[in-house]
């Protein structure tokens, strides 16, 4: 299920938190009560300042479910092994099938900046991401209303190609023009 989420349109690393919901989603689903995980999806925007016209948003996104009860409860003694980026793939208990997620979850998000926690209290677990984002527009009842979005490539940055063919430099130049239109 899913909870509203508001109408503020936020920017986002979006192949990192698509990967780290996709696999909290996965996680609770998977590893919840077998037969009520009553798994829920919730974002919650809070301001935090504005910086040169730019409002700053803290984004917050949960998800929630029932424990299995015949499963490990989730301590922090329990995740520090599936935490530790240097830990091998082997040796993991059965429980949570190798836990690559929670791996993926753990190094992909502080790498941009993301904080997340994983936390049972009584048979409620909560999955946690915050992240920094900046509002970039609004969902109205005709559709999206986006402000342009501002170009993430600073100015002045310099593409050095190992190959510097014509071919070579006219890919990166589509590529970078299609990904970042404002550049």
């Amino acid at each position: 299920r899913q909870l509203p989420c508001g109408e503020e349109i936020v920017l986002l690393d979006e192949p990192v938190c698509a990967l780290v919901l996709e696999n909290a989603l996965s996680n609770a689903t998977r590893h919840g009560h077998t037969s009520d995980p009553d798994v829920y999806l919730s974002a919650e925007l809070r301001p935090l300042f504005e910086d040169a016209g730019e409002t700053l948003q803290e984004v917050v996104f949960r998800v929630t479910n029932r424990a299995n009860p015949n499963k490990p409860r989730i301590t922090e003694d329990f995740l520090r092994p599936y935490l530790c980026s240097e830990r091998p793939h082997s040796g993991v208990p059965n429980g949570l099938s190798e836990a690559r997620g929670l791996q993926h979850i753990f190094m992909a998000a502080p790498a941009v900046g993301m904080q997340v926690s994983l936390v049972q209290e009584a048979d409620l677990v909560t999955f946690s991401m915050t992240a920094k984002a900046q509002v970039v527009g609004q969902v109205t009842a005709r559709g999206l209303s986006a402000s342009p979005v501002p170009a993430l490539v600073p100015a002045g940055l310099t593409f050095c190609c190992i190959d510097d063919s014509a071919i070579a430099r006219l890919l990166v130049n589509n590529t970078v023009e299609k990904g970042f239109p404002q550049s």
